[in-house]
């Protein structure tokens, strides 16, 4: 919570720097991955990756910490989820990747509230009972934006939740916005 309260903070200030680097996405999603498994609640995560390499210009830090939060979502909101899914893809002008699980999936009233980009009421609670501040999505979505992404919530093919994001492909090793 603190860390991504400090995230959002330093995303939301003025000139934020962005320390940025052509990455191998495989190897982000693996490292949050390996983190994610430190946790004794978390699930078993499966990967489907293209043949090819997917590289992309980012923050590797800030791509790993947004992975964690959707990892740590699905364990804490993703009521009766038993499996995560991370899904790379190359589109056109971007790599995507996506999050997905088996559990409950956001209800229609949470979905509209996100793609809208409002935070839930502070005493809203997720489907387990846990009171939601919002603020882990909140943090990935700023964390994509400013990569120049873009954070996309869904359903999932799986019956669950998707969070799917882009990072546009790019050379720039700093970046300020």
């Amino acid at each position: 919570m603190t860390e991504n309260l400090l995230t959002i903070t330093r995303m939301n200030g003025p000139g934020v720097l962005l320390r940025t680097e052509e990455e191998v996405i495989e190897e982000i999603v693996g490292s949050a991955i390996v983190k994610y498994h430190r946790n004794p609640s978390s699930l078993p995560v499966k990967t489907e990756i293209p043949d090819d390499i997917l590289t992309v210009t980012m923050d590797a830090t800030l791509i790993e910490q947004v992975l964690l939060n959707l990892f740590e979502n699905v364990s804490l909101h993703g009521q009766n989820a038993t499996q995560i899914w991370v899904y790379l893809t190359r589109e056109t002008d971007c790599a995507v990747i996506s999050v997905e699980d088996d559990g409950c999936g956001f209800s229609e009233k949470q979905l509209h509230q996100i793609r809208k980009e409002i935070l839930p009421p502070s005493g809203d609670t997720s489907p387990d009972g846990r009171r939601n501040m919002g603020i882990g999505l909140s943090v990935c979505r700023s964390i994509i934006c400013a990569h120049g992404g873009e954070l996309l919530i869904d359903k999932s093919r799986h019956g669950g939740a998707a969070v799917s994001f882009s990072l546009p492909s790019g050379r720039e090793t700093e970046k300020t916005i």
